[in-house]
């Protein structure tokens, strides 16, 4: 389990990985908090793996949209990505649960998120922004 603590920008209607530095539980090392921000399981099973992030004032009517990447590739943005749409211009949190098989012991995980406000925006690091991952079988 890790949290964001700083604001990051990302850039408009660009998937982005999200950077995820402060660890808050890392049994066995599996998560890397300083370079490529990725879970790596390296045991294979079931895992139940989440995420949730905060765009700082999206605007109203926009989107935003969190996903998950498998060893550097979305895994499939209609199936695999949550998303929300703003009715005003607030702060919008994102979250996602998914339930993968993971069948490599290289197998890496990523978050992505995407907003389409029309410029840069903030996640915001001082909101509850996390990424975590346990194995359930």
């Amino acid at each position: 389990s890790a949290r964001q603590t700083n604001n990051q920008s990302i850039p408009d209607s660009t998937m982005t990985k999200v950077e995820f530095p402060t660890e808050i539980a890392d049994s066995g090392s599996v998560y890397d908090n300083s370079t490529n921000y990725r879970f790596t399981p390296g045991v294979t099973g079931k895992y139940v793996i989440g995420a949730n992030v905060t765009v700082a004032d999206t605007g109203d009517g926009k989107k935003v949209q969190v996903a998950i990447y498998e060893n550097g590739s979305n895994m499939n943005s209609g199936q695999a990505a949550f998303m929300a749409r703003n009715g005003g211009n607030d702060n919008l949190t994102v979250g996602g649960t998914w339930l993968l098989d993971v069948d490599s012991t290289s197998d890496y995980y990523e978050i992505y998120v995407y907003h389409n406000k029309g410029s840069s925006q903030n996640l915001r690091g001082d909101f509850f922004n996390n990424f975590y991952g346990y194995k359930i079988g």
